[in-house]
Order: structure tokens, then C-alpha cells, then sequence
């Protein structure tokens, strides 16, 4: 078997004004030398005092998204949006599964992709399956040049969606 690479991680809080010299830095965290015998040389831990901003149901927090400056997160199922006191608001949905869910948005519309169905969110008409025909299980997608670009699941090739609308597809429009 190869030898391990041990990699270096950050391992202290200095900061040099020449980023060659060092260029390391923590956030919400730091470092602790280890004793030799340790399994690494370095443990990073939570900085104390660190506390939670927003409560979001059950959980766990399966995507992320920013869209118009507004936060939202689907915790478990749900899909929630977070004001800048930390209140989660519930605008619905029930997407299936339990790992990570692929999304992404138009500035209008909030996409979701579970490899199996396509969920829409947007604020002029809510939660939302996507039922068209030409829509494929998808397990990744992005936004780019006013459509949606999503993998079908099933094969080696995308589609996309109309153009700024992530419930309506063209069944001649892959790759």
C-alpha cells in the first residue's frame, strides 16, 4: 500500500503581511499541538462562544441557497427562508430523502434536485413538483445564461429549462 500524505493543515492564527511567508487563517476555530504518539500532529477545535443563529425544524440542513439576499435552507424536507434576526419562516415542500440536495436559483425561482424529482420554490406561486414531461431525475444542476442545467440521472446527458423558468422544459433542448 502507498505511504499516507500527511497534509498541512492550518495550524496557527498568524497572518504575515507577505502571504507567501503565511498565509494560513482560522475562523471560529483553533489549533492545538498534539502529543507525538497522536494519530495528527494538529486537532482543530469550535471556538467557544460560537452559538446558533437560526433553529430550522429537525434537520438535517440538505441545501443552501442565496437569492436575492435572503437566505434559504431546506432542513430535512422543508424548505425555509431566514430573516436577519434569525427567524425561519416555512414556505413549504416535502422533498424525499434524507442527504444532500443539489440547487440552485434564477433570482426568482429556488430549484431542488433529489436524483429522483425537481422541486420548485419561488414567491409569486409557492412549492412546487415539477411535473412537466421533459423534466428528468436529476442529481445536479446550476443556473447559467438564463436557464437551469441539470444531468439527467439516468444517462451521460443534460437539458435545460425554458429560459428563467425552472417548471417549464423543452424536450429537444439536451446534450
Amino acid at each position: 500500500a502507498p505511504d499516507m500524505v500527511n497534509i498541512p493543515w492550518a495550524s496557527n492564527q498568524a497572518v504575515s503581511q507577505s502571504l507567501p511567508v503565511q498565509s494560513q487563517h482560522m475562523e471560529n476555530c483553533f489549533a492545538e499541538h498534539e502529543p507525538q504518539d497522536a494519530k495528527s500532529p494538529v486537532a482543530i477545535f469550535q471556538s467557544s462562544g460560537i452559538t446558533p443563529f437560526a433553529s430550522l425544524g429537525a434537520g438535517p440542513i440538505r441545501a443552501a441557497q442565496v437569492m436575492n439576499g435572503i437566505p434559504y435552507f431546506l432542513s430535512g424536507g422543508t424548505v425555509y427562508s431566514v430573516d436577519k434576526n434569525g427567524v425561519g419562516t416555512i414556505l413549504g415542500g416535502q422533498i424525499s430523502g434524507n442527504g444532500y440536495v443539489p440547487s440552485s436559483n434564477n433570482g426568482t425561482q429556488l430549484i431542488f434536485v433529489n436524483g429522483t424529482n425537481g422541486y420548485v420554490w419561488a414567491q409569486a406561486t409557492g412549492f412546487q413538483v415539477i411535473t412537466d414531461a421533459n423534466f428528468h431525475p436529476a442529481s445536479a444542476v446550476t443556473f447559467f445564461d438564463n436557464v437551469f442545467v441539470l444531468n439527467n440521472a439516468a444517462n451521460n446527458q443534460w437539458f435545460i429549462s425554458n429560459s428563467l423558468d425552472g417548471t417549464s422544459y423543452n424536450g429537444l433542448a439536451f446534450a
